[in-house]
């Protein structure tokens, strides 16, 4: 998992999942201390950790504009 491109483009992740109010599954949040592969400081780069959302609405930013990050949103519907 690479970081993402730039500390605007981490801002504006962080801030549409902060802005979310449907369930993180998991993740959720900005990448900090030591990578346990090859302890690189995350800190020093523009690191999210993938991030599960779900339940989203359609009318959810998430679901309507690109994260352009490490996030998927999950909706249940019927077939």
């Amino acid at each position: 998992m690479g970081p993402v491109i730039s500390s605007s483009s981490l801002q504006r992740v962080t801030r549409m999942v902060a802005n979310s109010t449907r369930p993180v599954a998991t993740g959720g949040h900005r990448l900090n201390g030591l990578s346990p592969l090859d302890e690189h400081d995350l800190s020093k780069g523009h690191y999210f950790a993938p991030t599960v959302i779900t339940d989203v609405e359609t009318s959810d930013e998430l679901w309507q504009e690109e994260a352009f990050g490490p996030v998927v949103v999950v909706k249940r519907f019927k077939v």
